[in-house]
């Protein structure tokens, strides 16, 4: 499944209606809730460290949950959305000058080439996601690369969860395990 594929898929389970009628920001709480995943990683991350081993299917549920917020928010808020092919090109490559977005995540999970705990790794895509949204998959999808995790098992198996949850009516709730 492509990147495209999956936002289409994911922005199925997108309300922001019903966060607007609570009288709440759609893009805050999307901000937000990248950074609740991501604080669920180290989680992740804090219970390998601590038990010695988590089983893969945890890592690729969490960011999975990290790629659905990142792919909803570049969607719905990225600010090259409705422009000109000509100035998405120019942004993209100012954009991409002043912080080769892709290749700085991924150099910063690989092996030997950072040298910060996980949760400094984590908290820096969440900057970035921030700073650059029509990026933020890019930053995400890296990091799970940087991982070795297989972007596409994310992908499907995030999609798979929502799809079950969307069947049986319980995409909105509590806990992971609805």
């Amino acid at each position: 499944m492509n990147r495209e594929e999956y936002t289409r898929l994911a922005l199925r389970t997108w309300s922001p209606d019903k966060i607007r009628e609570k009288g709440e920001d759609p893009e805050e709480y999307l901000q937000t809730g990248l950074a609740s995943e991501l604080g669920e990683l180290c989680g992740v991350r804090k219970r390998d460290m601590r038990d010695g081993y988590q089983p893969k299917i945890e890592w690729i549920k969490e960011l999975g949950d990290c790629l659905w917020y990142a792919a909803v928010y570049c969607d719905q808020y990225s600010y090259l959305r409705g422009t000109s092919e000509t100035v998405k090109k120019s942004l993209t490559e100012e954009i991409q000058e002043r912080f080769s977005r892709r290749n700085v995540v991924k150099e910063a999970f690989d092996a030997g080439r950072f040298t910060g705990p996980f949760w400094v790794q984590v908290l820096f895509v969440q900057i970035m996601c921030h700073e650059f949204p029509q990026c933020s998959v890019d930053f995400v999808e890296a990091m799970i690369e940087g991982l070795g995790i297989d972007l596409d098992v994310v992908r499907q198996t995030n999609i798979d969860k929502l799809a079950d949850r969307a069947e049986r009516g319980v995409i909105s709730g509590k806990g992971d395990h609805r």
